[in-house]
């Protein structure tokens, strides 16, 4: 059976996932609702879509990229754990939080 600790850190994931995937759902669905608007023809919105995807994908590379080297930023004294991934993914979160926050301000 599950301790505490397990069931309280389960419960922190999930919350992060579903919080996440609100902040992703207001974001997406504002900008790709203008699709129709900006693009007139199917193909212009086509390609309207297509370099949407590609700069989300690119963008998710480069986060990514960001995100593991800040985590590794922080080495740990502790010989046990070689990062301090504690401090690692808080900044990386702040950091990954500023970084969105142009789409929610000019959407």
């Amino acid at each position: 059976l599950l301790d505490d600790y397990e069931l309280l850190e389960d419960a922190y994931y999930l919350s992060i996932l579903l919080l996440f995937s609100t902040f992703q759902t207001c974001i997406q669905v504002p900008k790709l609702a203008l699709v129709p608007e900006v693009a007139t023809t199917y193909r212009r919105r086509l390609s309207v879509v297509m370099w949407i995807q590609i700069f989300s994908m690119g963008s998710g590379a480069v986060g990514s990229f960001i995100w593991a080297r800040l985590i590794r930023a922080f080495p740990s004294d502790d010989a046990g754990m070689p990062f301090q991934y504690a401090k690692g993914f808080t900044l990386a979160a702040l950091v990954s939080c500023f970084s969105r926050l142009h789409l929610v301000c000019c959407s």
